[in-house]
């Protein structure tokens, strides 16, 4: 919900936007991992 609001229609989000949302999810540094990114 961060990147797409609820009832967000998927068949009008581009490809880009989803691979772009999805980088910025996994690079982001977890807490739980000391500060460092699950990848």
């Amino acid at each position: 919900r961060w990147f797409f609001p609820k009832k967000t229609n998927f068949s009008q989000v581009t490809t880009d936007e989803i691979l772009a949302a999805l980088e910025l999810i996994n690079q982001r540094p977890l807490k739980i991992h000391h500060q460092q990114t699950a990848i």
